[in-house]
């Protein structure tokens, strides 16, 4: 649960900069710039259905409640210095509110009618309205999060200005939590499972979860009754469901994967559960927004770890394949998810699926002059390949070195940046595997032979200093 002694950048940026104008102009008085400042910021709700915490905030003492703010008086501005400078600190706005409650939203102690808040520090962004963030106003209909300190009287956790589809699915989650018919408040709770309300889909899910390592409250108090008339069978079915729908959001079919990757699946629920992962990937492959959204909340590092980990050669071999479509688009972001990833599918170093993932690798080096990210997703991944063949064979891997030496000449000051540290990783790797040192040695002394410009020379011999490799004897001083 957010706090209210939360500090933020973006509280220093609505506080730091009026401020600086004020002493500089000496015209405005700091309670006036305050009043009067506003910025843009990313929307959050205010109210984290999907989070961890929401089923104990559910049945806890403390409150969510939809109120108005009666009264709003700005008290003072507090700075925490922390290093030496003006801008090094943090500030905070401490404000007066009356808050006159309306409803429970959530939570079960007594109702009050109004509440006072003598020194509330605000938030962020708790005042967001019509894309701004803006200090407190009386009128701004809010949900707040209140309880008792020892001496009974009334604190807030969190207050802000929701948006009407915030309001709507808080509104949608009362009710069903609320529906006295358990029967049909679980059937309602397994089809909101595909809504296009992200947040109510994975709320939903939650509610019917089992899944307590997950991080999900498996609070009986708050979703036993739902989860004792949905069985394991049709819940899993309806995430299956889940994943078969491209119009699926994002957080909603990453949270069904997460859902269901670790069940012991039958035969054919594990080949459903594969084709609807190719499906959308391949589903992405023209549609970048869609696929961004999916690694945004790590799909593919869920899939690789839990699923494809254990998973049959056809399998991965099917995911690899949908990989070297990413490889060969245009898109730097569809290469980059490629060289990300590939390597990763791997299951040991006697896997007979590595020769075809150093294809991928091999025939599709980065261009000089590509976005950084993409360089190091792609040097990363090929050296992943490469300590798998040294682990496997015990040799050192000259098709991978082969690469780094046909790139090094036209590698610019980024590219080097990206191309060192793998492989520094993969020499330490060559060293545990007791591969030839002597001829490793001999190799990387071939890169600093090749090295066309200072910058490069530069990289090559720090990095066979740092490795204790022997230099040429015009560079030993």
């Amino acid at each position: 649960m957010r706090r209210q002694d939360k500090r933020s950048t973006n509280r220093q940026a609505s506080c730091a900069w009026p401020l600086l104008f004020a002493l500089l102009g000496g015209l405005l008085s700091v309670q006036s710039v305050f009043a009067s400042s506003t910025f843009r910021t990313e929307r959050t709700s205010i109210i984290d259905v999907t989070g961890d915490e929401f089923s104990s905030e559910l049945m806890g003492d403390p409150l969510w409640i939809e109120a108005e703010i009666s009264a709003a008086d700005f008290v003072r501005i507090e700075y925490e210095p922390v290093q030496p400078g003006f801008f090094d600190g943090e500030y905070a706005e401490i404000y007066h509110l009356r808050l006159q409650v309306k409803r429970r939203l959530f939570g079960r102690d007594r109702l009050p009618e109004t509440i006072d808040l003598p020194e509330f520090v605000t938030g962020d962004p708790d005042f967001f309205a019509d894309n701004f963030v803006r200090p407190p106003q009386p009128g701004d209909q809010v949900f707040a999060n209140v309880e008792r300190n020892p001496d009974g009287q009334w604190t807030c956790n969190y207050i802000g200005i929701p948006t009407k589809a915030e309001r709507r699915r808080i509104d949608r989650v009362k009710e069903l939590f609320e529906l006295a018919n358990s029967w049909t408040a679980a059937e309602r709770l397994l089809d909101g499972c595909g809504d296009d309300d992200p947040d109510f889909a994975v709320w939903c899910m939650n509610a019917l979860s089992r899944r307590g390592y997950l991080g999900l409250d498996p609070n009986p108090a708050a979703y036993g009754r739902f989860r004792e008339k949905i069985d394991v069978a049709r819940y899993r079915a309806k995430l299956l469901q889940v994943l078969d729908d491209p119009s699926a959001t994002a957080e909603a079919y990453v949270h069904a994967t997460y859902e269901i990757q670790g069940d012991d699946l039958s035969a054919a629920e594990a080949e459903q559960f594969h084709l609807a992962q190719c499906g959308r990937l391949q589903f992405c492959l023209d549609r970048p927004q869609r696929l961004q959204a999916l690694e945004a909340r790590n799909l593919m590092g869920t899939l690789v770890e839990f699923f494809y980990a254990e998973q049959t050669l056809e399998r991965r071999r099917d995911i690899l394949q949908i990989l070297t479509a990413y490889a060969d688009s245009q898109a730097e972001d569809h290469r980059a998810f490629a060289f990300q990833w590939a390597c990763e599918l791997s299951q040991d170093q006697h896997d007979p699926l590595n020769d075809e993932i150093f294809l991928l690798y091999r025939d599709r080096p980065p261009l000089r002059g590509e976005i950084a990210w993409l360089s190091y997703h792609y040097w990363s991944g090929l050296a992943r390949c490469m300590e798998l063949e040294t682990s496997r064979s015990k040799q050192i891997a000259d098709a991978g070195l082969d690469l780094f030496e046909q790139k090094l000449p036209s590698a610019d000051a980024a590219d080097l940046d990206e191309m060192i540290s793998p492989l520094v990783a993969y020499v330490y790797v060559c060293y545990e595997c007791d591969a030839d040192r002597n001829y490793l040695h001999s190799r990387l002394r071939t890169l600093l032979a090749l090295a066309a410009t200072a910058q490069q020379r530069d990289a090559i011999t720090e990095l066979l200093r740092e490795l204790d490799i022997p230099l040429p004897n015009e560079l030993q001083h």
